[in-house]
């Protein structure tokens, strides 16, 4: 029997009762705000979007040549949750799409996430570059009485975004393990017999670094009862040749910020890259919905962390 879907499957129908509101925000200070920004692009940055949305861009420009869209309803329809499109190139845009309505499918590039402050605070927005008309999106979000949002609604408005707005083609982390070099040969969490009789790095806190650079589910969005990978890329630098650091990889799974359930995971590893992948299959017991993945890998007084956003559905 798997120990894994054992685990997942003993919380599925604790999860039935978990409460669906999310928390009330909280107010983010600058350092916040950037640390907020600087996770959210781990996943954003470079990855390659289709738009799920029809965007509709007006003719008319503010000084600094940004055309603004109709307006998207982020909760009910004629809400005060709503998504405002800033775009470049609208004339471009217009004699493309009839009407000047960009259509669903349009492949983006996101360029990141950012604040209309330098130093956070001010109103977040996502920026995309379209592929075929190199014209730049900002996507803003607008809530009740208050206009646009700053980084403290990031989570609800990114997961918005992710699973509303575009569907994720490749993530950033994904390309990089295709273009960087050298990038160490896929590898699952359970640790060869080779790695498990390697010397391990004595604990140098002061040399051995571990940066997550990617944290991803392939699907995104997996079905109840099938099987979905963890997908985590991350750097392991300071441990000398020859030599492997005792690494902890641990994977959590949330919803609504309530831990459902952790797995962790002994491995050693090199100085390099990883991508380190491990299976999970979701019980259909569980009560689809968004589900947040953190992973964090500890070794030798290092750690470092990230998280993704991923959907489960009915069959």
């Amino acid at each position: 029997m798997n120990p894994i879907r054992n685990c997942f499957s003993a919380v599925g129908a604790f999860s039935l009762v978990l409460l669906t509101a999310s928390a009330m925000p909280v107010a983010a200070g600058s350092d916040d705000d950037l640390a907020a920004l600087e996770d959210a692009n781990r996943r954003w940055k470079g990855a390659r979007c289709r738009s799920r949305m029809e965007i509709t861009v007006k003719k008319s420009k503010n000084s600094d040549g940004w055309s603004k869209s109709e307006w998207l309803w982020w909760g009910e329809p004629r809400s005060n949750e709503r998504v405002r499109v800033m775009l470049t190139e609208s004339a471009a845009i217009r004699n493309r799409y009839v009407g000047g309505s960009i259509p669903i499918g349009s492949e983006f590039i996101a360029v990141g996430w950012g604040s209309d402050k330098r130093k956070g605070g001010g109103d977040v927005y996502l920026e995309l570059e379209h592929v075929e008309l190199g014209a730049r999106a900002r996507v803003y979000y607008y809530d009740d009485w208050v206009g646009r949002v700053s980084a403290g609604r990031l989570p609800e408005f990114e997961r918005w975004a992710r699973l509303e707005m575009f569907s994720i083609e490749s993530t950033p982390d994904e390309q990089l393990v295709e273009v960087a070099a050298p990038v160490a040969a896929e590898t699952r969490t359970e640790p060869s017999r080779e790695a498990a009789a390697a010397p391990v790095a004595p604990t140098q806190p002061e040399v051995i670094g571990l940066r997550v650079l990617g944290v991803t589910t392939e699907p995104l969005a997996v079905k109840l009862g099938e099987s979905m990978e963890m997908v985590v890329t991350y750097e392991v630098s300071g441990v000398p040749e020859g030599l492997l650091l005792a690494v902890s990889e641990q994977r959590t799974i949330l919803r609504n910020g309530q831990e459902l359930t952790k797995l962790e995971a002994m491995v050693q590893r090199a100085t390099g890259l990883h991508r380190s992948t491990q299976s999970l299959v979701v019980p259909t017991s569980l009560e689809p919905g968004v589900f947040e993945l953190r992973a964090t890998m500890k070794g030798a007084g290092a750690e470092s962390a990230g998280k993704t956003l991923f959907e489960v559905r009915e069959p």
